[in-house]
């Protein structure tokens, strides 16, 4: 199995301005990843963001450590659908800069106001636009997928119907291991289901907080969570790798820590707990 990291993961270190997304890309390295991901672009002053991807795939070039994704956000029930398309394919056009071959694009976050809220009536047309840009992709030699993310497009079996519905070899799934649990779902049945589908992996953990905590954040389902080291939450980690692995699936596992703990740390504690799996 090959491991990466996203550059969410360094989030704190990006917010406090102790590293660029530039720079991640040789830490990722130092710290043993076989490759890197990036969630959505943070240019640095002077560039463009098809500039900074040119850069950022110069930068991995010269490191040696690809750039095998590019994840970013989407909301395809949105009024004005025809920019939001646009900007989805600007996105494959930075991917492609990037020399990334996958791109994870969410589908929807809250249902539009005064419409139905009910996800089956959206498939239709979530799936015609999903097309779209996935064929848009495929041009470029780059194939998208989305994730269970974002509330909505989050519970297995939505994720499952969504693809059946698009129906295309070019589009697939980012199992993301812990994201079940934040609409109340079990997550080693939802890697079961969604693993079959699997163009990508990520791995993250969480701990369960008592309501009245004050840090964490709230699920759908009136729980609430908190990012921690990979390993050492409540998600069953091990045993969701397994699954996946006997799907047959031989691509990368991208360590995702979300948690308050110092990140470089983490990060490396999770790859650690990944490789023993």
């Amino acid at each position: 199995m090959k491991y990466s990291v996203t550059s969410y993961s360094f989030s704190q270190l990006l917010r406090n301005g102790e590293i660029t997304q530039l720079g991640m890309i040789a830490l990722a390295k130092e710290i043993g990843f076989d490759a890197i991901e990036f969630t959505n672009m943070d240019p640095e002053e002077g560039y463009t963001d098809l500039e900074y991807a040119v850069a950022l795939r110069k930068e991995s070039e010269r490191i040696g450590l690809p750039i095998i994704s590019h994840t970013i956000g989407a909301n395809l029930v949105a009024e004005n659908l025809e920019e939001e398309i646009k900007a989805l394919k600007h996105k494959i056009d930075i991917c492609e800069l990037l020399g990334a071959h996958l791109l994870r694009h969410d589908v929807m976050y809250a249902y539009p106001e005064g419409k139905p809220q009910d996800f089956d009536y959206y498939v239709e047309d979530l799936a015609k636009v999903i097309n779209e840009v996935t064929e848009y992709a495929r041009s470029k030699g780059i194939r998208t997928c989305t994730e269970n993310h974002g509330y909505i497009s989050q519970d297995a079996d939505r994720v499952k119907k969504l693809i059946k519905t698009v129906n295309n070899d070019n589009f697939g799934w980012l199992v993301d291991i812990g994201n079940f649990m934040c609409t109340g779902g079990d997550c080693l049945e939802s890697v079961k289901i969604g693993s079959k589908y699997a163009f990508h992996v990520h791995a993250k953990d969480f701990n369960l907080l008592a309501p009245d905590t004050p840090n964490g954040f709230n699920t759908s389902v009136g729980t609430k969570l908190e990012g921690t080291i990979i390993g050492q939450g409540v998600v069953p980690v091990k045993e969701c790798i397994d699954v996946i692995k006997k799907t047959g699936y031989d691509g990368y596992i991208t360590v995702e820590f979300e948690g308050p703990q110092p990140c470089v740390n983490a990060i490396k504690e999770g790859l650690e707990f990944l490789k023993k799996c």
